[in-house]
């Protein structure tokens, strides 16, 4: 929220979480896509707003989307399970 403009404690954003988990939970099965273990990272280089930036996006076998990072600098020399893994990590950090 911080990233927008809006400060807001820490204490709101838990009791939100509390509040509407069990709704989310309810409602959000239903839309999920089902997905194995197998996936795999492809790495694009794009221009915004006039600057050479690294697109990362993890993908199932079906090229389901399952998570994307924006990097000025090139993390991966050479995909392999444990980009793979930093690549997850540094999307939930």
């Amino acid at each position: 929220m911080l990233e927008r403009g809006l400060h807001v404690d820490h204490t709101t954003t838990y009791r939100c979480a509390h509040r509407y988990a069990p709704e989310l939970e309810k409602r959000g099965p239903p839309h999920l896509k089902v997905t194995n273990d197998s996936w795999r990272v492809d790495e694009t280089s794009i221009k915004v707003k006039k600057v050479w930036i690294y697109l990362y996006r993890a993908e199932d076998l079906q090229v389901n989307p399952l998570a994307f990072l924006l990097s000025p600098h090139k993390l991966l020399k050479r995909p392999n399970a444990s980009s793979r893994e930093r690549l997850m990590r540094r999307r939930s950090g």
